[in-house]
């Protein structure tokens, strides 16, 4: 919620010579180009750049009250963004919003009760990553103890021994390896059939799992008209195939 110190910093004479601002703590910064509708108070008086908003609180707005609002509104913020490559909102939008403002002392008990359960659910994501570290690590564990502790990878010809009764082989040996083609994307009408067709945002996502569906299809006019091959059911796949194998 709170600035208290910035990766770069301007001289005074910056602040002078230019059009940038000194803001005063308390000030209530929104963001409006890019990541529109993140937020931050400053807790010293600190300058910001033009895709900042600095949202300078009077004596009748809680500034922590303001930024929950901002919040709170953040999806909307967002679909009010408007560019191509990067997406942003105007300072007369946001001075077009219209604040639901109660008595000050009234937004002070809202912003410590919302302070509150942000704590509380601060602590719960991090005992949840801390879980989930520690699921990760038996995993580890689990594989380790599977191929009974020795290295499968190596750079060079020097690896552990196998174990009893086990053999070092190389991958091509036990597998066949083929590489991904694509149907060209100038004809539509390869694409959008039944064949499922995976890419890299469908091997990052299914990463350990087995794959049922892709995000995209090619059908049999894109296979026969490419050096696409279809993979059997039950083949394991990686981006590097080649590099992996025990």
């Amino acid at each position: 919620m709170w600035v208290e110190d910035t990766d770069e910093r301007i001289t005074r004479e910056a602040l002078e010579q230019t059009t940038a601002r000194l803001f005063p703590a308390g000030t209530v910064l929104l963001a409006m180009y890019g990541s529109i509708g993140t937020c931050s108070i400053a807790s010293v008086p600190l300058s910001t750049n033009q895709a900042i908003l600095g949202c300078e609180c009077g004596e009748r707005v809680e500034p922590t009250y303001l930024w929950f609002w901002f919040q709170s509104i953040r999806s909307h913020l967002t679909g009010l963004g408007r560019g191509g490559t990067q997406a942003n909102v105007n300072a007369e939008i946001v001075r077009n919003l219209m604040v639901p403002l109660p008595p000050l002392a009234e937004q002070r008990r809202i912003a410590a009760r919302l302070t509150e359960q942000f704590a509380t659910v601060e602590r719960a994501r991090k005992a949840a990553e801390a879980r989930l570290a520690a699921t990760r690590h038996l995993e580890s564990a689990e594989l380790e103890r599977s191929f009974l502790g020795i290295t499968p990878l190596a750079a060079d010809r020097v690896r552990d021994n196998p174990p009893s009764g086990w053999q070092w082989r190389k991958l091509t040996d036990v597998a066949r390896l083929e590489s991904g083609h694509t149907p060209s994307r100038y004809h539509p009408e390869w694409w959008g059939g039944s064949v499922p067709w995976i890419a890299l945002p469908d091997i990052r996502a299914l990463d350990g799992k087995v794959a049922y569906d892709t995000i995209e299809h090619t059908n049999e006019a894109g296979i026969a008209n490419s050096s696409a091959r279809i993979c059997r059911q039950a083949r394991w796949c990686c981006r590097e195939p080649h590099r992996w194998g025990l």
